[in-house]
């Protein structure tokens, strides 16, 4: 019985928490009126955007955006990628080769991808993604550091106090934040908290390499880590 409730607290834990994710980031979204008065493609994640539809659609490494300062050695675009980090162009580029025009169910169409105002909708796929994955990984991890290391009390004080690190977490406006734009942070903080785990676990003391591979693909989205 004890073995079979410790099987279910991890899935609950993580249906719990996606739950809360999805909820806080609709509540957020409207209150920021996302669309609206907020742009979806604010400064910085436009800068992403634009590189990765210019990698989408010509297979370069370059962007149609460029500082002042860039226009005195390279007057006309494109011009060489220089200001953002290249794992969130990667990841967008993907996302808009692979976005259908419409995406439909039966014969009725629930989503477009044709005009840019529609694809631009995309790039918040991998904030939210990871921002929910972030969660799931910090709650888990404390359950299984309590169950590790705070034997006393019952089983649901360790559940209550993993789930309280997840929503912390997601309660954070600067979190919430980031969540709803698309920016480095959600992906790179989800990097951390993975290899943040693997040394909690000594995972990363038996598997060096896998831990390694962690924290360079954390740095294709912050240079300066």
């Amino acid at each position: 019985m004890r073995a079979t409730r410790r099987s279910l607290a991890e899935p609950l834990l993580l249906i719990v928490v996606i739950a809360a994710a999805s909820a806080l980031w609709v509540l957020h979204a409207r209150a920021w009126d996302l669309g609206g008065r907020s742009p979806v493609l604010s400064y910085d994640p436009a800068q992403y955007a634009i590189a990765a539809r210019q990698l989408a659609t010509t297979g370069r490494l370059t962007t149609t955006f460029a500082l002042p300062i860039e226009l005195a050695r390279h007057p006309a675009p494109p011009w060489p990628l220089a200001v953002v980090q290249p794992g969130l162009v990667l990841i967008e580029a993907a996302l808009f080769r692979l976005a259908p025009a419409h995406f439909t169910l039966g014969r009725r169409i629930e989503a477009s991808f044709a005009r840019p105002d529609q694809i631009e909708w995309l790039v918040l796929m991998l904030p939210l993604l990871c921002t929910m994955a972030t969660a799931g990984v910090l709650g888990v991890a404390a359950l299984r550091l309590f169950r590790r290391d705070a034997t006393d009390g019952p089983a649901w004080t360790r559940f209550a106090g993993a789930l309280s690190v997840s929503l912390v977490f997601l309660l954070d406006p600067e979190s919430q934040h980031f969540a709803v734009g698309g920016f480095t942070e959600p992906p790179f903080t989800l990097g951390l908290a993975v290899a943040l785990a693997m040394l909690a676990f000594g995972t990363a003391a038996r598997r060096p390499f896998a831990f390694g591979l962690v924290l360079g693909v954390t740095g294709l989205f912050r240079g300066n880590m």
